[in-house]
């Protein structure tokens, strides 16, 4: 189980150091896919309590920062040209879900 933690994390740092200046449009789908990840994992009761309280810190982190976004006229720009962009791609029609992170990880093209 904390395998994926590592896996999401190091996906996510991977993708956005390959970009110079990684944009907001870019960085907000590896936000969610952090998010989803922690969250998913921090009530497992299976996991030890020292990784759920993990995830538990590190999903306060995450939407610390998210949260600043959410008021950014920027994020609201990027936000949108995100969701056209992904409405024209030849591998996603506007009425599919999004890829999520952990598609691109156990899934790759």
């Amino acid at each position: 189980m904390t395998d994926i933690f590592c896996k999401v994390f190091l996906y996510a740092t991977t993708e956005i150091s390959k970009q110079k200046v990684p944009l907001i449009h870019q960085v907000i789908p590896y936000f969610d896919s952090i998010t989803t990840a922690l969250e998913d994992n921090m009530d497992q009761t299976a996991l030890p309590l020292v990784v759920r309280h993990a995830a538990l810190r590190g999903y306060l982190m995450v939407n610390k920062y998210y949260t600043m976004t959410d008021a950014s006229v920027v994020y609201r720009v990027a936000m949108s040209m995100f969701s056209v962009a992904l409405s024209c791609s030849t591998h996603h029609s506007f009425h599919s879900p999004a890829p999520s992170l952990q598609d691109y990880i156990f899934h790759p093209r």
